[in-house]
């Protein structure tokens, strides 16, 4: 699963099931800008796709688990 939802403040969140990396390849990437384009504006999926290059260095912001699976949150605003 791959998602892009607002927080609680407006900013942009992207949601990925498993642990792994949120760019570890093209696809991901692609999907993180098709999730992106559905929620913020032409601005912010520029800075957007700015900010996802930065990903791979960064830790998630949190990794909730439930029966087994596991999801990993990364804020998108801390990383623009």
């Amino acid at each position: 699963m791959t998602a892009v939802v607002r927080g609680s403040t407006g900013e942009p969140v992207i949601l990925l099931s498993g642990k792994s990396n949120p760019i570890d390849s093209e696809n991901r990437s692609e999907d993180l800008v098709k999730a992106a384009s559905a929620v913020l504006d032409s601005d912010e999926l520029r800075m957007f796709k700015t900010a996802i290059g930065n990903l791979s260095a960064s830790w998630p912001h949190v990794h909730v688990a439930a029966d087994g699976a596991v999801l990993v949150v990364y804020k998108v605003t801390e990383m623009l």
